[in-house]
């Protein structure tokens, strides 16, 4: 081989090495060119942070946050979940029950032992109002797990991964919408 064609090889090599190997934010990048920051997905729509890509299966849309390189271990920083209630409140009285219901039961089914269980959380208002409960492992506070309901308890919403990626999840919630205003 010629000394320019094996430069050629060695070039191609090197750039097909560095696409595997920054698989994941090459693939969310083109999500992102492709659809831009939201999806539709049951009548409403669903904001997608940079660095973040969705799919649907059935009544649920997944939103996943991979690591910077296809090495990096565990293979996912966070993965939400979101999917309209297949009971939604329709007074308000309703959905303070149902609020109430939902933290009780987060309460006595999901809290395990080594874990501990943070306070509710109360995000945005009218529509955009969320109600979540959040568990840490004790020995191992950079992971959570969120369960909320959102848009006034018509949806349902869980977050698993790093707590340092949950600012992105709370702007999911908070930048979607199920009347397409956002």
């Amino acid at each position: 081989m010629t000394t320019r064609v094996a430069a050629t090889v060695s070039l191609g090599m090197m750039v097909g090495l560095a696409l595997l190997i920054f698989a994941y934010p090459l693939s969310a990048l083109w999500w992102h060119l492709t659809l831009g920051d939201k999806v539709t997905f049951s009548q409403s729509r669903i904001f997608v942070p940079p660095r973040w890509t969705a799919h649907t299966a059935g009544n649920v849309l997944f939103i996943f946050r991979r690591p910077l390189t296809v090495f990096s271990r565990p293979s996912m920083r966070a993965m939400a979940t979101l999917g309209p209630n297949s009971h939604p409140p329709s007074t308000d009285i309703e959905r303070e029950t149902l609020y109430r219901n939902f933290a009780y039961i987060y309460r006595t089914k999901m809290v395990r032992k080594g874990t501990i269980l943070g306070a509710p959380i109360l995000l945005g208002r009218n529509e955009s109002e969320a109600y979540c409960m959040q568990l840490t492992p004790i020995d191992n506070p950079k992971l959570t797990d969120l369960a909320c309901l959102i848009f006034g308890g018509r949806w349902r919403a869980t977050f698993v991964g790093r707590t340092a990626e949950l600012n992105d999840f709370y702007r999911i919630i908070l930048q979607s919408s199920t009347d397409g205003s956002h």
